[in-house]
């Protein structure tokens, strides 16, 4: 006889008799099996008279930022300034909502005026800048994505990878003028010339 690996029980009678309890067994593990470990019931629902006496912590699979369960996560609508709350932290598996790369490999994570951590799936301003990275530049002129074939795609990719490293280089070109401005000597030096 074949071992089936799991089982779920549900009671034919559910709903119509209240002292009979409906069981689910999920997963039929060693460790499950296992009745020399004390496993402590913990009471969920007293109402509904719902109990956990078992339970094992699934694998984390990848997921958006906003989707961890391992990260608290705080929605804005529109923050790019800077990481809000922990948005900046997170697991081996989030990726970023907006480019689709794990959010380790994502360059624009933490970066001013774009800080991709705080991107989520509910907010307008976010799905618009998702739009955008799923079809490059084209989305300014409003396409569908069945009109857009792969050379006009090519050439919106182009557009999009230039506006972006200009992006990047005047965010640097900022970063470098405002620490100069905050530098005394940089003070000093012009104000004698």
């Amino acid at each position: 006889m074949e071992q089936v690996d799991s089982v779920i029980i549900i009671s034919d009678t559910e709903g119509d008799n209240e002292d009979e309890t409906s069981v689910f067994i999920v997963e039929n593990s060693p460790e499950a099996l296992d009745t020399s470990k004390d496993k402590s019931t913990e009471v969920i629902d007293e109402e509904c008279g719902l109990a956990i006496t078992y339970s094992k912590k699934g694998n984390v699979m990848p997921h958006a930022r906003y989707d961890c369960v391992e990260q608290d996560f705080t929605r804005t609508e529109n923050e790019v300034s800077g990481p809000t709350g922990s948005n900046l932290n997170f697991c081996d598996q989030c990726y970023c909502y907006i480019c689709d790369k794990l959010a380790s490999e994502c360059q624009y994570w933490n970066l001013p005026s774009f800080c991709h951590c705080n991107a989520h799936n509910k907010s307008k301003y976010w799905k618009a800048h998702r739009d955008v990275a799923l079809t490059g530049a084209l989305s300014i002129f409003n396409f569908d994505l069945v009109d857009i074939d792969s050379v006009l795609r090519q050439g919106g990719a182009f557009l999009q990878k230039f506006y972006l490293e200009f992006a990047l280089e005047y965010n640097n070109y900022m970063n470098n003028n405002i620490s100069e401005l905050l530098d005394p000597m940089h003070l000093f030096l012009s104000q004698s010339v």
